[in-house]
């Protein structure tokens, strides 16, 4: 989680990075505020009928030691069920990973719109974890 400069130092530190996040982190240690169409970021307003706990591809500015949405305002309400669910599936598996918690990965494919049984939750569970 990138919050601050150190964070943004610790992350342009380590190996795993692509072009962009590289960029992205220059931008965030020394460099103009910049435009991006689209980043990845807490939900935090910019979409107004989702919850701010999810995380949302918006267009933002990134800038010493920031990163900003630009808030559009509301989605169709045709669209807000399937994103808010896809919010927090995403929320359960992030939770899942971080904290090792195999029930928030079960909750997590339970509520997947396309696991259409408990028993095929669990499969994929233990198929995701390497267990036969």
């Amino acid at each position: 989680k990138i919050i601050d400069r150190k964070s943004a130092e610790e992350f342009a530190k380590q190996r795993r990075t692509g072009w962009m996040s590289t960029q992205i982190s220059r931008y965030m240690l020394n460099g103009e505020p910049k435009y991006f169409p689209a980043i990845n970021t807490i939900n935090n307003r910019a979409i107004e009928n989702l919850s701010d706990d999810i995380i949302v591809e918006v267009p933002g500015v990134i800038g010493p030691d920031f990163v900003k949405p630009i808030q559009i305002g509301r989605l169709p309400d045709q669209l807000v069920p399937i994103c808010q669910l896809q919010g927090h599936i995403s929320n359960l598996v992030g939770d899942a990973s971080a904290l090792g918690d195999k029930d928030k990965a079960l909750q997590a494919l339970l509520l997947d719109p396309f696991v259409h049984s408990e028993t095929v939750a669990r499969n994929l569970l233990r198929d995701i974890l390497g267990k036969r």
